[in-house]
């Protein structure tokens, strides 16, 4: 799976919003999403940013983690 990024997404929240727990749930990781959506829409669209960009770090980790143990 190629590495996560939110250049090039769709600026709308929504969009990003459901960019990150669509990925959340490719990667099985959807017990993460409440609190993600929490987070992301209790402050401002640059809290939503940064929240995302954040999620989205910690996505490419586990994806970085995957292709490792598939190449061994």
């Amino acid at each position: 799976m190629d590495k996560l990024t939110l250049v090039g997404q769709d600026g709308n929240a929504y969009a990003i919003i459901g960019y990150v727990v669509s990925n959340m749930r490719k990667l099985d990781v959807a017990d993460r999403i409440d609190k993600y959506i929490e987070e992301a829409t209790a402050g401002t669209y640059d809290d939503l940013i940064c929240v995302s960009m954040r999620a989205v770090d910690e996505l490419n980790k586990i994806i970085e983690q995957e292709e490792y143990w598939l190449e061994q």
